[in-house]
């Protein structure tokens, strides 16, 4: 069951559960893509629409991540790792979605403009595209979030200290 968006957004806001926010504030952003798609005539194009498609399927796994994560949270069952989930979901489908929307943007996209902070989806293709690998670092680089999911979800072990290759 998937819950209201009004009324995640402000659970979320409540609890500081902010990725759970951008998640869903990213499936609204879907229409800046379908916006520059027809600005640059290119719905008809196969290849956009199938990499259209692609990030819309990512942006819904990232929101159904984000949902199973909070009904986790609500239950009081979250394990370790689950918000690394998140996390790592929401920051690569981010780089997915600026990266198309540069690619779709054509020139026009390759201005510099002046960035507008407190969105990370301003259909400001270039500030996105660059403010998107922030999320790879922001709250724990990707690599780390990946070690968590995979030594306290996967039960995978630590490195040995002193390894080297």
């Amino acid at each position: 069951m998937q819950p209201d968006n009004q009324w995640v957004l402000t659970l979320a806001s409540e609890r500081g559960l902010t990725l759970l926010e951008l998640s869903y504030r990213m499936r609204g952003a879907l229409d800046r893509i379908a916006a520059t798609v027809r600005q640059a005539g290119r719905d008809a194009d196969v290849g956009v629409l199938r990499d259209c498609g692609r990030l819309a399927t990512r942006v819904e796994a990232v929101c159904a991540l984000a949902d199973d994560y909070l009904e986790k949270r609500i239950n009081d069952t979250e394990q370790p790792g689950d918000a690394s989930l998140v996390k790592l979901a929401y920051s690569r489908c981010l780089r997915a979605y600026a990266d198309l929307g540069v690619r779709l943007g054509g020139m026009d996209a390759q201005y510099r403009r002046p960035i507008t902070f407190g969105d990370l989806n301003s259909g400001n293709w270039l500030a996105d595209f660059q403010n998107s690998y922030a999320w790879t670092i922001a709250g724990g680089s990707d690599e780390v979030q990946r070690n968590i999911i995979a030594e306290r979800m996967l039960g995978m072990q630590r490195e040995p200290k002193g390894w080297t290759l």
